[in-house]
């Protein structure tokens, strides 16, 4: 079993850029866990990070994955900014290494942002694991192709309102609710969709984004307003009733019928 002893910042730059600073690798573990504010700081901290080397990406599939444990040792800061986010198995953005003087300092999204400093580090290369890859649903962006164009603007809000009970209005971003008929008919591109009582409040809402081609439409929707679960779940229940042919939700693969099985579930827990 391979290790790499580190006791100095450059020492640990140099290792992280070995593994490209876990960009887009997984956080699978902590021990201890992050603790809540005005906890006592643990001596020592392990990570355990994973990367996948192999295999699919798909629910169902089976991939290969390189597992690296780090322990932090003589931590004097173990922060997670805000308490409690933290998520098993987050897909991370990368290890960031923070200026400190004679000491390794780093910060990692957990989904929240984890700061670690300590004294020593040393890595273990553990053995790889094979898995199969469990589903999951994202609720910030769906892709759909839909057979034909899409729906003009009107149609949209209409038939959200009659399928979902849930009122729509169109604005740019930051801006206020402005007439559907400002919306071009087939690209939607800088428009968000929102509920009338969250214009006030809030920025965005969510995206449609329409690359059209000769015989169906490419819609990506995006969430940007994630405190509301109802207009994510609104609006998924509209293009559910689209001539869809094919979904991507997460790491799941969708027929028409299963997408419109997941739109109904959020929106009947939204």
């Amino acid at each position: 079993m391979v290790r790499y002893s580190m006791r100095s910042a450059e020492e640990f730059d140099a290792w992280l850029s070995e593994h490209s600073y876990f960009d887009d690798a997984m956080v699978r573990t902590f021990e201890p866990a992050p603790a809540e504010p005005g906890a006592a700081t643990p001596e020592r901290v392990t990570i355990e990070f994973a990367y996948q080397v192999s295999g699919g990406l798909r629910a169902g599939d089976l991939r290969r994955l390189r597992r690296i444990r780090l322990h932090c040792d003589g931590v004097t800061r173990f922060e997670l900014h805000p308490p409690g986010s933290v998520s098993a198995n987050h897909w991370s953005e990368g290890v960031e290494l923070l200026e400190s003087e004679g000491r390794i300092r780093f910060a990692i999204d957990v989904p929240g942002r984890l700061l670690l400093e300590c004294g020593s580090a040393e890595a273990e290369e553990l053995p790889d694991q094979e898995e199969v890859i469990t589903p999951w649903e994202s609720d910030r962006e769906v892709f759909l192709t839909i057979r034909g164009a899409a729906p003009s603007p009107e149609t949209i809000s209409a038939r959200c309102l009659e399928r979902t009970e849930v009122a729509l209005v169109w604005r740019i971003y930051g801006g206020e609710a402005r007439p559907q008929s400002s919306v071009p008919k087939d690209h939607y591109d800088g428009w968000f969709l929102q509920m009338p009582d969250r214009v006030a409040h809030t920025e965005g809402g969510v995206t449609l984004r329409v690359t059209p081609g000769p015989h169906s439409t490419r819609l990506v929707l995006t969430n940007w307003d994630q405190e509301n679960k109802r207009l994510w779940a609104a609006v998924l229940a509209t293009v559910s009733t689209l001539d869809v042919l094919e979904a991507h939700c997460g790491n799941r693969e969708l027929d028409a019928d299963a997408f419109r099985e997941l739109a109904k579930r959020k929106l009947a827990t939204s």
